[in-house]
């Protein structure tokens, strides 16, 4: 399931200085914040770099669903599309990699993991690169894919490396999320913040309830198998937030004191909105298929773009983190 990771402000690294402090004081507190702003801007660049791998897995399945994951690429179905999907992987995942780890502030789990990521990912770059260029050219009509069979095998040696380093790593991302995230809401609380409060909390709901369905290993074929009532929860999650947000931003003060505009959260609310309509979709398909039987559920088809999917689900899901990273910049 290939979901993105929010990115956090630096709220965290704002000091204020009164006119009492000494010069000492003073620069005792611009030393530490410039550790914050360094500790911030790492742990940004890891979500960067998480989101980033989530776009080249979605690439990655699309070559997958055509070439197939067995030893023998599918000739058969490559040779009927009029392009082939290719896998793109920027070079800039692999130098904020290599700033990452080579950066003198330490987050010891998530700079272990990237250093076990990163040679992987460079033998998947040079593989992929190959394989773009080769596509690309159309030398696979010249050849019969003789060539393609060769990348396809390199391909598939490389990348189940690749997946179980890069879902250690997305693993790290997420606790240290955790841990970043609960001290953004002790912040935010502190200092009356309450929109940006209950923005983070709803979507923390969000990416909770994403988070289930990628615990669950839920899929197109298999979501209506879903744990129903751990969904139902997580979903009465995001109503509880986003009823408390929509309570935040109605006070024009709050909005006036924090400095957003009613424009800003329009765009925002109504990507909510969407995300909410699918979540509540695809819970309505969970429960109906509760009380159909197994032929019944076996003759269910479903596609990518229909409503209420689990694919749908993540698409809603990662415009709305785009509208809230916007948000909160």
């Amino acid at each position: 399931m290939n979901y993105k990771k929010i990115i956090l402000i630096g709220f965290l690294s704002i000091f204020l200085f009164s006119c009492n402090d000494t010069f000492k004081e003073i620069g005792r507190k611009l030393r530490i914040k410039k550790v914050k702003n360094e500790e911030m801007e790492k742990y940004n660049s890891y979500i960067e770099i998480h989101n980033n791998l989530t776009n080249i897995e979605n690439e990655i399945s699309k070559y997958i669903d055509v070439a197939g994951e067995g030893k023998e690429i599918n000739v058969q179905e490559m040779g009927t599309l009029e392009s082939i999907p290719v896998i793109k992987i920027d070079n800039a995942v692999i130098q904020k990699l290599e700033k990452n780890i080579k950066s003198k502030f330490k987050m010891e789990k998530l700079d272990n993991s990237s250093k076990r990521l990163l040679p992987i990912l460079k033998e998947l770059k040079a593989v992929t690169d190959s394989m773009t260029n080769y596509y690309g050219k159309k030398e696979h009509l010249a050849d019969g894919f003789a060539k393609g069979q060769q990348l396809h095998t390199n391909f598939l040696k490389i990348y189940k490396r690749y997946k179980e380093s890069s879902d250690a790593f997305k693993m790290e991302v997420a606790n240290k999320s955790k841990e970043r995230m609960q001290k953004i809401l002790e912040t935010y609380k502190n200092e009356g913040s309450l929109i940006k409060y209950n923005l983070t909390i709803l979507i923390n709901s969000c990416e909770d309830f994403v988070d289930k369905m990628d615990n669950q290993k839920i899929s197109m074929t298999t979501f209506i198998k879903g744990d129903l009532g751990k969904l139902k929860k997580a979903q009465q999650n995001i109503l509880t937030a986003s009823a408390n947000f929509q309570k935040a931003i109605a006070n024009e003060k709050q909005l006036k004191k924090e400095n957003y505009t009613k424009e800003k959260l329009e765009i925002f609310n109504k990507q909510l909105a969407e995300f909410e309509k699918s979540v509540t979709i695809f819970i309505r398909e969970i429960e109906k298929s509760k009380l159909m039987s197994k032929s019944e559920i076996e003759k269910k088809v479903y596609t990518e773009d229909m409503a209420g999917t689990p694919n749908d689900v993540i698409k809603k899901y990662n415009k709305l983190v785009n509208d809230y990273n916007n948000l909160m910049n």
